[in-house]
């Protein structure tokens, strides 16, 4: 039986449940006390409660794994608690954002990103980015649209802790998959579609050519290989325009939400749960077989767009032919809903798989508009 450490949002719920199953010893951390996954495991770790010396020393003793699969918040545990680890200093500099980018461009001979304090290179005509060295959730990040704008913001935000780059214009990707033994693994790759500039809300079957795919492919292998990315999933963002192909960032984890837990492993048959706790735990790992069960997939979200207290929330569960639909909630009624242009400005989601060739956009689009309620108190 291994000790395993795992956030506490709803994000992780799948792999806390899917712990317990395999008869763990699992202790839920989080900053919030009332986090869900709380719910689910007797051993509760508090962020603000337990000295991060403490944290560390529980992990020794144990001999503890952190599990982060698809958790942003968990790789910053794992940072914080094992920030002396050499090998894991390595894993701690793939999340520095500024890095990426500019090993990226480097390599690629793109226009370099600047740090916040040195912006007099800005241009009237362009607009620009600002975001966060080390950020997660999509939050504190900034379209900056006038060099007025930039110095103004410049004045409200700890400068060495962000970074500026110029708006990159087309459409956007995500490559999923997992580095073994110097091999590259592509299991899932979607097209994205967002509600603001950063928060995506429709994931679904690319549109790329084999010549573009091939290269962004190669692109992101060769730069996996080039910053010694460790063994283990990545969730690689690319814009690209015509023949441009531009990173945003890749993360030392895989896809947020479920997609991850259930998409991938209906998609293409890898289990990255599993895949997590071998890892974690150093047991070996096979070399990774995609089976391919759905040719189809899309994933979308029900944004919010307004704050209040929750009247009404619900979704009509239908049937549809030849189509498997899954449906999730993260609100409830009587709960309170502050919007924000972030990965939490989502009221739940519907994804459908199917291995015929359906509309999927259009029928998750309906289901949203016609089966899907909600409603503020007044």
């Amino acid at each position: 039986m291994n000790v395993l450490i795992v956030p506490a949002g709803s994000g992780q719920l799948d792999l806390i449940k899917y712990c317990l199953k395999k008869q763990h010893k699992v202790y839920t951390l989080d900053d919030d006390d009332n986090a869900i996954g709380h719910k689910y495991s007797n051993n509760k770790l508090n962020l603000h409660t337990s000295e991060i010396k403490d944290l560390k020393r529980f992990v020794h003793e144990k001999n503890a794994k952190i599990l982060t699969v698809a958790s942003d918040f968990g790789i910053f545990l794992r940072s914080k608690i094992l920030s002396n680890n050499v090998n894991h200093k390595k894993f701690i500099n793939l999340q520095n954002k500024f890095n990426q980018k500019l090993k990226w461009c480097k390599l690629y001979n793109l226009p370099l990103p600047q740090k916040v304090h040195n912006i007099s290179y800005l241009t009237k005509e362009k607009k620009y980015i600002i975001k966060p060295i080390f950020g997660r959730g999509s939050k504190n990040i900034f379209l900056i649209k006038s060099k007025k704008e930039a110095f103004e913001l410049k004045n409200k935000i700890n400068k060495k802790e962000f970074f500026i780059e110029p708006f990159i214009r087309g459409k956007e990707y995500t490559f999923e998959g997992f580095k073994l033994n110097k091999k590259i693994t592509f299991f899932m790759i979607t097209k994205k579609e967002k509600t603001y500039f950063s928060v995506s809300h429709l994931i679904y079957n690319h549109d790329l050519s084999f010549g573009i795919l091939e290269e962004s492919k190669n692109k992101i292998s060769n730069f996996i290989t080039k910053i010694n990315y460790p063994d283990g999933p990545f969730h690689a963002e690319l814009i690209i325009e015509k023949n441009n192909i531009n990173l945003v960032e890749v993360h030392p984890r895989c896809i947020g939400y479920n997609i991850y837990t259930n998409i991938i492993q209906k998609i293409a048959g890898i289990d990255l749960l599993n895949l997590e706790i071998k890892l974690a735990c150093k047991r070996k790992i096979n070399h990774l077989k995609i089976k391919k069960k759905f040719k189809y997939f899309c994933f979308r979200f029900f944004k919010i767009k307004k704050n209040g207290k929750l009247k009404k929330i619900c979704i009509k569960k239908k049937k549809v032919k030849n189509v498997r639909l899954f449906y999730k909630l993260f609100f409830k009624k009587d709960d309170y809903v502050n919007f924000s242009q972030t990965d939490s400005s989502r009221f739940g989601y519907i994804y459908a798989l199917t291995n015929r060739k359906i509309d999927l956009l259009n029928l998750t689009r309906k289901i949203e508009n016609k089966d899907f309620k909600i409603k503020y108190y007044e």
